[in-house]
């Protein structure tokens, strides 16, 4: 069968195509173009291989790319590094590094591609040997190796590097620049700017980011009002820094003032509506974009995921036109954040291709749940492993005595290794060895180190050091502040709590939700309930901690009225919010009421658990329709606890009914055998209260 003649013209358009389809991100469309490529003689074209392979690492589809580079049947030195390269982006560097190694020969290229790879896995050392070993160097060779260090926040030895330069141009002195901002070194940061010759919008747009992270926003807009040129970098840059800062009015008109509002520009809009805790602004803004691509509906996704709102993560991720790797990997997390460790295995398992980030994420679930054991199994089958994943290990097994024996096998660290062991050691009450750790490793300019033995403090309710340490902070973020403020609420100082949060420079929601849990937590519910009216954006967590406070005082009336303002709000209820309410009315006797927001779940495209048969099963106890109970107890879709059991159990020592109450007592025994004592006391109850029987 022949093929079809390519001109010049079609070979061109070809081109373009698979740079726009791997720009946008959009592999539906990338996989069209190969499909056409495949009946043409082009299929055996290495530059439109090369092109292919590009496009397909972009769109990671890291097995399309791995194919097309198989079937090349001379590789040159542009398919070895655009594939390495490829390789690198989607976390595969164990991958890169091999495929580095095994090349019969290298240019310069090749060798600054090594470098770059040394420098993603945390391994600046290894990169620093290669580039003196190397035939030949360039001034990239020098910007990778100080990039290096400077991505692992060794900004000495980066600018050692730097100094080292032979003839340091333009791009390398951004490098440094941005190294100095990113760490706000605002100092250094300005003399290296003033002293850049030929400075272009990534200088611009290094210095402005120098005066936001510093803090100064009128510096940032004079920096903002001088720049001869704005990329859409530069117009995010202050745009965030007007929204971080609390103008979120004069960051919604600048985003209006951009010449030209591209995807790139909205979805950076819609990911900093949610960093600042207003997802609806972020839907907002995500229902208003002209056109989407993969990323936007990401960035969606992941609002949806920083706002824990699962209901909303779950149906965005089942409307999305396409997924990649990110979107799958967000779902995991966010079934992570809701404890849902099964669904987020299964997740895992069930994606079309796994790469080393999804792996990391399912780690981190693992991680957060306290579950080592699985995270141990999960990260000895990974077929690599990056920095990240070796610190997400250490997390896991932080509260153990291992955190220890993993960072010793590690091939490099990073400032996030020392904060990871500061938090397990605090964890895990190891106060000593936290702050032996940290008085040896300590960087005065790095708020995470800071904050993280703050935590450590709070955890083991030493809240005097923890003030300490709150004060001594050269600088606070944030977060800083929150953890200060949880520290207070959680250990009975609520009066410090309460000014706290009064003196924050700004308030997110996550700031809001922790000062009415430290009402909620000493009893003041009513305070609480002002505090949550007073919020200007409450979320869902918001809303489900204040239905759990009311339904634990059993005030069933305002269960029912909240519910209601909450379907008025246009907030959906997750399966926290509906357990709230099935608890209360379980404990008010609410039969019927119990029954129909038991069926509402499915109506808000829930799932019902364990815990909402457990308060069904209490509710019917409690009403005396033992029947119904003990059919549920036998046809709901999880094995039965003690909690369910023991409800039936108590309502047949009342109704005295001996034959369903001596069922009850054996299938707890036969569930939890090394837990029977309360069973069979509850079985010998009934017995003592009916002697004739």
């Amino acid at each position: 069968m022949g093929v079809a003649p390519v001109s010049q013209e079609e070979l061109y358009g070809i081109e373009q195509q698979l740079r726009w389809a791997g720009n946008t991100g959009d592999l539906a469309h990338g996989r069209r173009i190969h499909r056409v490529i495949l009946g043409t003689g082009l299929r055996y074209n290495r530059f439109v291989s090369n092109l292919l392979i590009q496009m397909y690492g972009k769109c990671r589809s890291i097995k399309d790319a791995t194919e097309v580079f198989r079937s090349i049947a001379r590789p040159d030195f542009y398919s070895y590094n655009i594939m390495i390269t490829t390789f690198a982006l989607n976390g595969h560097l164990d991958d890169a590094n091999a495929l580095f190694l095994s090349m019969p020969t290298k240019d310069l290229i090749s060798w600054n591609t090594g470098l770059a790879l040394y420098g993603k896995l945390g391994r600046p050392h290894d990169a620093k040997r290669m580039l003196f070993f190397m035939p030949q160097h360039s001034v990239a060779s020098w910007t990778s190796v100080l990039h290096a260090y400077a991505r692992i926040g060794h900004l000495d030895e980066a600018r050692r590097m730097f100094d080292r330069i032979p003839e340091v141009n333009t791009v390398a002195a951004n490098v440094m620049l941005s190294a100095y901002s990113q760490a706000g070194s605002y100092k250094q940061a300005l003399s290296l700017f003033q002293s850049i010759d030929q400075r272009d919008v990534i200088s611009w747009s290094g210095i402005l980011m120098a005066y936001t992270q510093a803090g100064s926003l009128r510096g940032a807009k004079r920096i903002f009002d001088l720049m001869p040129k704005r990329d859409s970098a530069g117009w995010n840059i202050m745009v965030t820094a007007y929204a971080q800062n609390g103008h979120m009015s004069e960051a919604k008109g600048l985003f209006h003032s951009v010449p030209e509002l591209t995807i790139v520009t909205w979805t950076a809009m819609i990911a900093l509506y949610s960093e600042c805790g207003n997802p609806r602004e972020a839907s907002f803004m995500f229902d208003l974009m002209p056109s989407r691509n993969i990323i936007s509906w990401n960035a969606i996704l992941a609002a949806h995921a920083q706002d824990e709102n699962f209901t909303l993560v779950k149906s965005t991720f089942d409307s999305m036109p396409e997924r990649d790797a990110v979107s799958w990997t967000t779902l995991i997390q966010a079934y992570g954040i809701n404890a849902k460790v099964f669904l987020a295995e299964n997740t895992y398992r069930k994606m079309p291709l796994w790469d080393l980030v999804s792996g990391t994420a399912l780690l981190a679930v693992y991680a957060e749940n306290k579950d080592p054991d699985n995270a141990r199994m999960l990260f000895d089958e990974l077929p690599e492993r990056n920095l990240l994943t070796w610190n997400k290990m250490v997390t896991a097994v932080a509260a153990s005595t291992e955190p220890k024996a993993i960072s010793d096998k590690m091939p490099a660290y990073d400032m996030a290794t020392w904060n990871t062991m500061i938090e397990g050691y605090g964890g895990s009450g190891n106060l000593a060895d936290a702050e032996a750790l940290f008085q040896s490793v300590r960087n005065v300019s790095d708020s995470v180190m800071w904050t993280t033995m703050l935590q450590a403090y709070a955890a083991c309710g030493d809240v005097e050091r923890a003030e300490g340490t709150f004060n001594d902070m050269a600088a606070r973020d944030g977060v800083t502040w929150i953890v200060m403020l949880a520290a207070y609420g959680t250990n009975a100082r609520l009066a410090e709590a309460v000014r706290t949060f009064e003196a924050m420079p700004k308030r997110n929601a996550l700031a809001w939700n922790t000062i009415m849990s430290a009402f909620i937590t000493h009893g003041l519910v009513d305070r609480a309930a002002e505090i949550f009216a007073a919020m200007p954006e409450p979320n869902l967590a918001s809303w489900a901690a204040l239905f759990g406070a009311f339904a634990h005082e059993g005030n069933t009336n305002f269960v029912i009225e909240f519910y209601r303002e909450m379907n008025l709000a246009g907030e959906k209820p997750d399966e926290n919010v509906f357990l709230s309410i099935l608890a209360a009315f379980s404990h008010a006797g609410m039969i019927d009421e119990s029954l129909k927001h038991f069926e509402f779940l499915a109506d808000h495209g829930l799932a019902a658990i364990k815990e909402h048969y457990c308060c069904i099963v209490d509710v019917l106890s409690r009403a005396g329709q033992l029947k119904e109970a003990e059919k549920l107890i036998e046809t709901m879709p999880f094995i039965p606890d003690q909690s369910a059991l023991g409800a039936l159990l108590c309502a047949c020592k009342t109704q005295s009914d001996i034959e369903r109450g001596s069922r009850a007592a054996r299938l707890a025994i036969d569930l939890e055998p090394e837990s029977s004592c309360a069973p069979l006391v509850g079985i010998v109850n009934i017995y003592s209260e009916n002697p004739l029987s």
